[in-house]
């Protein structure tokens, strides 16, 4: 082997990290540089002098045109297991969530640190990225040294990588790039060489002039002059793959031809496929092993593997030069020679039967990749399924039997809003007319009708009917289980399409409808363990204004979600389930408290196993902090939630964002997220899930807000409309926009009507959040006719409302409007001073700022005795007997600004000690 130099920096870092894992922190390296920099030999360098205890686990991320799922992970749980049968291996194989699971368990003891070794990353499929995702930013938990290589050169700005290796960085990982080898290595690597060479300096520099310091073609140099060719210096080649030529020269034809056959399998191949994938004797291919192996063609993979012998290629520039050689026709055939082999093994490849069958040409690739495709779904590896199905589809002719199948699974891989997707399933729906597939043209109908539910299409009714009675009638159907088993990776005992349904039935005012179709599936569900039918309920619930069965349905989801270790639908029930608590039990405090840090738990978990919760990045405690207080953190899991996730937002966050920038005045920012809840024109059907009524009633509100006057009509009127419109929630809250439409218009006693009507409305449900900003609006409309005692009534209800149920925020905003809009006097100083103290306490920053805006304005008006407004408060405190540093505490300013403040009051007043000052300030009635 050729010495090792010129990095020693790079490999006092790597073994820096070894020493932090050795500690109990893990560590993620990502290194990169360009084909043939010495990536692999430093990494291998290091682990190579690692004690015994620790567990070398790599896997190789393939070549760049098989993306099997998960491919390195399965290999690195494969080695971590090697010592069980394979049927036995881990459920990690099943998908990313219990494979990350296992990871997490299984690097966890400190006695055991390992290596996590992933060689060129550049090609590694989109679900192995997800794992990385998942395991960079909780590393230092593990007792974990994660290394990735990958070629630094094949990254452009639209490879994944671009963009990730950045957000690793951010999160503690570090990266390295390995430059190339500098004129003082190169000497050294002459210098040190054995055999040793003439005129180690002369050859030296000749050697970087022609490399430019690149490690592998430094090194087939050197082999090169100490094999004696070179005395003639103009017969050096002129790069690294003209060098590797020269190797591939000393070959027998024999031997070059099977290792055309081996580059064709990949860089890495089982000694097994190899062999049937070429028709020779015995001793022949162990001759033309030994031989390329003695010229560092390939080399024996000495990694521990489960009951298969493996080689590599020497580099891969190696095998892509051999390739090179091949001629289109020759490759198609060593193609199919492969493909024989992978079909003739007891354990198929499916991703790398699909490639090499679909390279061949051979009409069997379509179903291969259509196995591929299957596979893919069946990991949860939706990209790579994509991949398979178009490829498959590319294939197959117009009328290729499969083709229906085809394109409704990649419809089903297709993000809801590709153009592509409805056309691909009109396509599945037509081929399976014609071809006489029922199950396919079942699961095409469902698809569409659940996108026409989205996209309100008159003919949603028609089309819903008509998948029902085809599902009813294909109930116990092989293909048609089949393919739901694929697409959803369980199935239920009754046409799927039956919840949506009645939820649309319910969205439509056929109550009675929906309740008598779910009831007609109840009975079916005793055996069934899933949460399908809490989920209907819940929706069935919210549309006909049960919120209480509401509250008990998501409970009852969330429960079974969690223990069916489906976290991510743990968390949204549990999410919906603290809210509703927060808002039908208000006074309920440790309740909610209680769900508040069952859903913090829940999501960590939902982090740690499945990568993510509900809502990707986010908590799903942004109601909960909203109404509590917790305004940065609100902002940040509404607002930004909303930004980021757009119409992916569950309703709930996206109307809860809207509220909260109504309060802060952010109209435009408001206007921007309410545009992104359905419906998006007033005269659509409102699609399934969606909050109807309520969605009208918050696009009419913003328009209000904004002065647009006629908009905010039509937004109202449609939302009048809707058949949930005379839902007590929905029917209040609609009313409450219309009371504050009609107060725009200065029509303040039918705003006042409409108000207490919506409070009638909202008391039938209740919902204290409601009823409180209805208080608030009835107090600004009676102000305006100077009613001060009456709406001083409404606002202490709602103070009181508020502080009971410990909403904060809702406190701080009524002390503001208060001041704001009632008369001036010596309590509105007191509300302003309280609003700001509030804002200061939760982090309402921007709240905050307004309230001291209007408190300066007010600080340079004086009172009847001739005080300002900041005068006025510290004559309060000296009352209250409170010294000047507890006043300056209090008011957040200097002692020696109280100071000053204290010598104009005594001035104005005529006194001259705090004592006189309190005494005279109670018989006069100056406060």
């Amino acid at each position: 082997m050729m010495p090792f130099v010129g990095r020693d920096n790079e490999k006092a870092r790597l073994r820096a990290l070894v020493s932090e894992v050795e500690e109990g922190k893990g560590c993620a390296l990502f290194l990169g540089g360009e084909a043939g920099i010495g990536k692999t030999r430093l990494v291998n360098e290091v682990l190579g002098s690692l004690p015994q205890q620790w567990r070398i686990l790599t896997g190789y991320c393939g070549i760049a045109d098989i993306h099997r799922p998960f491919g390195p992970w399965e290999e690195i749980l494969r080695l971590l297991h090697a010592d069980r049968p394979s049927d036995s291996l881990p459920s990690s194989l099943q998908g990313i969530d219990q494979l990350v699971t296992d990871l997490m368990n299984e690097m966890a003891d400190p006695k055991w640190p390992s290596v996590i070794l992933i060689e060129d990353l550049q090609w590694a499929d989109s679900s192995s990225l997800d794992v990385l995702r998942f395991l960079v930013p909780r590393i230092r938990r593990l007792s974990v040294f994660l290394c990735c290589t990958y070629r630094s050169d094949e990254l452009t700005h639209h490879h994944p990588l671009w963009g990730l290796l950045p957000e690793w960085r951010r999160q503690g990982a570090e990266r390295m790039i390995l430059p190339r080898l500098s004129p003082q290595d190169i000497h050294q690597l002459v210098k040190e060489a054995y055999p040793p060479v003439d005129d180690p300096l002369t050859i030296s520099s000749h050697i970087f002039r022609r490399t430019r310091g690149v490690s592998l073609f430094a090194q087939e140099l050197l082999q090169w002059y100490q094999e004696g060719h070179g005395m003639i210096l103009d017969a050096l080649p002129d790069t690294v793959l003209e060098a590797i030529e020269y190797r591939l020269l000393r070959l027998s034809e024999k031997t070059l031809s099977l290792m055309e056959v081996a580059a064709i399998i990949g860089e890495r191949f089982a000694y097994d496929i190899w062999e049937h994938s070429v028709d020779v004797f015995a001793d022949d291919l162990q001759q033309a092993l030994t031989e390329a192996i003695t010229y560092r063609i390939i080399r024996r993979d000495e990694s521990p593997k489960i009951a298969q012998t493996w080689y590599q290629f020497d580099h891969g520039l190696v095998r892509d030069v051999i390739l090179a050689k091949i001629s289109p026709s020759e490759r198609k055939r060593y193609h199919r020679q492969v493909a024989q082999a992978l079909m003739d093994s007891d354990s198929p490849d499916y991703d790398a039967l699909a490639y090499h069958l679909a390279e061949s040409g051979d009409i069997l690739a379509i179903q291969a990749l259509c196995e591929a495709g299957n596979h893919a779904l069946a990991l949860g590896a939706v990209t790579q399924a994509q991949n398979h199905f178009q490829r498959a589809l590319e294939m197959a002719g117009t009328t290729h039997i499969l083709r229906a199948e085809i394109c409704l699974k990649l419809a089903f891989c297709l993000d809801p809003h590709d153009e592509r997707r409805e056309q691909y399933l009109v396509e599945a729906m037509q081929l399976a007319d014609v071809y006489r597939q029922d199950a396919v043209k079942a699961w095409a109908l469902y698809f569409l009708a659940l996108s026409a539910q989205q996209h309100s299409d008159p003919q949603l009714f028609h089309l819903i009917g008509q998948v029902e009675l085809l599902q009813q009638a294909l109930m116990g159907d092989g293909e048609y289980a089949r393919l739901e088993k694929a697409l959803f990776r369980s199935t239920v005992p009754w046409p799927r399409i039956t919840i949506p349904y009645a939820a649309s039935m319910a969205i439509q005012g056929n109550m009675e409808q929906a309740y008598e179709r779910i009831s007609q599936i109840r009975p079916l569900a005793v055996q069934y363990h899933g949460y399908d039918l809490d989920y209907a309920d819940f929706v069935l619930g919210f549309l006909s204004g049960h919120y209480q069965a509401v509250l008990r349905s998501a409970s009852r989801a969330a429960t079974k979600a969690h223990q069916m270790r489906q976290y991510r639908d743990a968390t949204w029930f549990k999410t919906e389930e603290l809210l509703f608590t927060v808002v039908l039990e208000p006074y309920e405090i440790e309740q909610a408290d209680r769900l508040a840090e069952e859903l913090h738990i829940w999501e960590e978990e939902a982090r740690e196993q499945a990568g993510s919760t509900f809502v990707t990045g986010y908590s799903g405690l942004g109601p909960y902090q909203y109404f509590r207080g917790m305004w940065p953190e609100a902002r940040t899991n509404l607002v930004e939630c909303a930004l980021t996730e757009k119409e992916q937002a569950p309703d709930p966050i996206l109307l809860l964002a809207v509220d909260l920038l109504l309060e802060e005045e952010e109209l435009a920012l408001a206007r921007a997220i309410a545009s992104m809840i359905r419906p998006r024109d007033s005269e659509e059907i409102p699609p399934f899930g969606s909050i109807q009524a309520l969605a009208h009633g918050i696009k009419a509100m913003v328009w209000l807000r904004l002065g647009n006057m006629t908009e905010a009509e039509k937004w109202l009127q449609a939302g009048l409309r809707q058949p949930t419109a005379q839902l007590p929630l929905m029917k209040g809250y609609l009313l409450f926009v219309q009371a504050y439409f009609a107060m725009l218009n200065h029509q303040d006693q039918e705003a006042f009507n409409y108000a207490h009507e919506a409070i009638e409305y909202v008391h039938q449900v209740p919902v204290l959040w409601y009823e409180i900003a209805l208080l608030r609006l009835m107090a600004r409309i009676v102000m305006r006719d100077q009613h001060v005692e009456e709406a001083y009534r409404y606002w202490d209800t709602a103070l009181t409302m508020a502080r009971r149920a410990h909403f904060r925020g809702i406190e701080g905003m009524i002390h503001y409007e208060r001041a704001i809009f009632g008369p001036h006097s010596s309590t509105q100083i007191k509300d302003l001073h309280m609003s700001c103290r509030i804002f200061q306490d939760i982090g309402a920053v921007r709240l905050l700022n307004r309230a001291r805006q209007v408190y300066e304005r007010h600080d340079g008006r004086t009172n009847a005795v001739g005080l300002t407004a900041r005068e006025t408060e510290i004559l309060e405190r000296v009352v209250q007997g409170l010294t000047d540093r507890e006043i300056a505490q209090d008011l957040v300013i200097s002692p020696k600004t109280v100071d000053r403040h204290l010598r104009n009051i005594f001035r104005k007043l005529g006194v001259s000690s705090r004592t006189a000052l309190a005494t005279r300030a109670l018989q006069e009635g100056w406060l």
